[in-house]
């Protein structure tokens, strides 16, 4: 699912994407978004839209139950940059997957409103991959079951 080009579409449509192409090989993912912008701070610097490119790889087999990956997202045009260890983990019925990004935004006197709005864009990407996995896993042969929260 984290490498399926079916998948990445259902992310596409998710977050209303005018656009987006996606490159794909066993170990590697990376889609690019075409999306519309509407937070005004964005909007003045990438104009009504914005590029955003996600990068995914895995850089481990996996081992026992535990595989380990690099997740980057970039916007273009703009020094935005969202770099983390992604890990898939399997520790009973159900696979989870974790995220550890760090978000970087370097632009001076608007670089905290252009972090937040950045933040919101990067969150829905992510919570949208949370929702349609779920959804794709019972589709495809999971449980599609979101693990208990502790």
């Amino acid at each position: 699912m984290l490498v399926a080009p079916d998948f990445e579409d259902l992310i596409a449509q998710e977050l209303g994407a005018t656009e987006h192409s996606t490159i794909t090989s066993s170990d590697r993912i990376a889609t690019t978004f075409l999306l519309p912008v509407s937070n005004p701070a964005m909007s003045a610097l990438v104009g009504n839209q914005m590029r955003l490119v996600a990068d995914f790889v895995w850089n481990e087999p996996l081992v026992g139950d535990h595989r380990r990956g690099l997740l980057v997202m970039t916007v273009e045009r703009l020094p935005v940059k969202l770099t983390g260890q992604v890990e898939l983990s399997r520790p009973g019925q159900v696979t989870e997957v974790s995220y550890d990004c760090d978000l970087e935004v370097k632009i001076p006197f608007l670089g905290r409103r252009i972090e937040r709005a950045a933040a919101e864009t990067v969150a829905q990407v992510v919570n949208s991959g949370q929702r349609l996995g779920q959804t794709w896993l019972a589709q495809h042969g999971g449980s599609g079951q979101a693990p208990e929260q502790t």
